[in-house]
């Protein structure tokens, strides 16, 4: 099986290049380098709250509060840079939380274009291929207008 590598070059809040190599390999797995950039340059392509319970959003709370003390925990959050050069999330509660903490999170960054892993297709309808493709699902399901909780989220 082929692997692509990917390799981050002129990492920064301004810019982001990906080089992406293809080597044979018995995995396939991808390598994938994460980096931290200010939180408040990704716009979220969904209201990071939307469709969460009072007492879902109090764990929330919670876990930013956690976030604030401890530093992150878990994956880093995976980050869609668009055509315009537009960063948009795809983890939006996991962004959420890095912002309400006030931190800068590990992110992954991936082009539009890019195949996403089966794992995360299979939440999607068929059809839905590459990052690009289920950012635009998620900026067209979401709630046209956001929760009290979270005013002023810029939504994709």
């Amino acid at each position: 099986m082929k692997r692509l590598e990917r390799k981050k070059t002129g990492i920064d809040s301004e810019s982001s290049e990906t080089q992406i190599s293809e080597s044979e390999s018995e995995s396939n797995d991808q390598e994938i380098d994460q980096v931290f950039i200010d939180s408040s340059e990704i716009k979220f392509s969904e209201n990071p709250l939307e469709g969460y319970s009072y007492q879902a959003q109090i764990i929330i709370e919670q876990l930013i509060e956690d976030i604030r003390q401890n530093g992150w925990i878990g994956e880093p959050i995976n980050v869609v840079k668009m055509s315009n050069g537009e960063l948009v999330a795809f983890d939006n509660r996991q962004l959420y939380c890095a912002r309400e903490a006030g931190i800068e999170a590990p992110i992954v960054i991936w082009d539009e274009n890019e195949r996403m892993p089966i794992s995360l297709k299979l939440s999607f309808d068929e059809g839905i291929n590459v990052w690009g493709e289920a950012i635009a699902y998620l900026i067209n399901k979401s709630s046209p207008l956001p929760l009290p909780s979270i005013d002023n989220i810029p939504i994709g």
